[in-house]
């Protein structure tokens, strides 16, 4: 399981590294597929990532409000 988890989050990285490239514009375009923009499908990944993390601890999952 730790390998899965090591191999998502290096993938993670990756796209955070190449959005770093993207304007702001580009971040928040609506696109197809995800869940709308880019942007809003990095905080999906991070807050399932978080969600997950919180789940195999044992610790209550605190939500983020939009």
């Amino acid at each position: 399981m730790l390998s899965l988890f090591r191999y998502n989050w290096q993938v993670r990285d990756e796209w955070f590294e190449w959005c770093r490239r993207l304007s702001p514009k580009e971040l928040k375009a609506k696109r197809t597929g995800g869940t709308g923009s880019i942007l809003q499908t990095h905080f999906h990944i991070v807050d399932v990532e978080y969600s997950w993390v919180c789940v195999i601890e044992g610790k209550i999952i605190k939500k983020f409000v939009k």
